[in-house]
């Protein structure tokens, strides 16, 4: 049984998609033995009504018998509106954490506008999940989500569980993700999104250790049988690859 960490369901004309439907979703999750997924909805996304996208969520971890949770979606230029959601679902068991993404609200990462999400994390117990990569000539908003300025919130909140998502996106950000997540205990990595450079999981290992990877696959916008194949593929050992796959979200998101 895996656990996926990352993924979205919904569409944005950015991506073509085949199929976004949730009964394609759980068929693809079944063929691969995922269990459970958690899901940045991207009319949270997107748009900018919280609270219904929240309904949203609601009827899909109802449809899909509970094996599809979501994360909240905290936009820095809405803070009112996604507190109000969270504070309004924080205690249903559909929710399992809260979603940043700097780069797409265009907000740096150690920005003071990020303050309440932290906040409202550590009030009800839910780790933070964040788009993170590195400094790109082809998408200058890439610039608000290098992993350097999490610092800030890493380590004023040590407390709450932080987790780079793609793990810092390409060499530069990974290995900055990388020494961030040994250095910080709460800070973890994901391994969603096109990251798949050869030796990718080993040197998470090495430098991070397995107790802080968890598999993430950005479906529906990747199929997640790519990063299973890599992470199975991997040269480390079978316990470390179990923690990937699932203990450590387990732990981290009490599943």
């Amino acid at each position: 049984m895996f656990i996926d960490i990352h993924t979205h369901i919904g569409e944005t004309p950015e991506f073509h998609f085949f199929d976004i439907t949730l009964g394609a979703f759980l068929k693809k999750m079944d063929s691969l033995n995922i269990f459970y997924s958690i899901n940045a909805h991207m009319d949270s996304l997107m748009e900018n009504d919280y609270c219904k996208s929240a309904e949203e969520c609601l009827r899909i971890y109802e449809k899909s018998g509970g094996r599809v949770m979501s994360y909240f979606i905290y936009n820095p230029n809405m803070p009112g509106e996604c507190i109000e959601a969270i504070n309004n679902y924080a205690k249903s068991p559909a929710f399992k954490g809260i979603k940043i993404h700097p780069s797409m609200h265009k907000t740096y990462a150690n920005d003071v506008l990020y303050e309440p999400a932290y906040v409202c994390a550590r009030e009800n117990n839910l780790p933070v999940l964040t788009h993170s990569w590195c400094l790109s000539p082809h998408n200058d908003a890439q610039k608000y989500s290098v992993p350097g300025l999490f610092a800030k919130y890493a380590e004023k909140y040590n407390d709450v569980i932080l987790i780079f998502g793609h793990s810092g996106g390409r060499i530069d950000g990974i290995r900055e993700a990388a020494k961030m997540a040994a250095r910080y205990p709460n800070v973890y990595l994901d391994t969603s999104g096109d990251v798949y450079p050869l030796g990718f999981i080993e040197y998470l290992v090495s430098e991070a250790s397995a107790d802080k990877i968890m598999f993430g696959s950005d479906a529906m916008w990747i199929c997640p049988s790519t990063q299973i194949g890599m992470i199975a593929g991997a040269d480390i050992a079978r316990e470390d690859k179990k923690k990937i796959l699932r203990g450590n979200a387990q732990k981290v998101f009490c599943i």
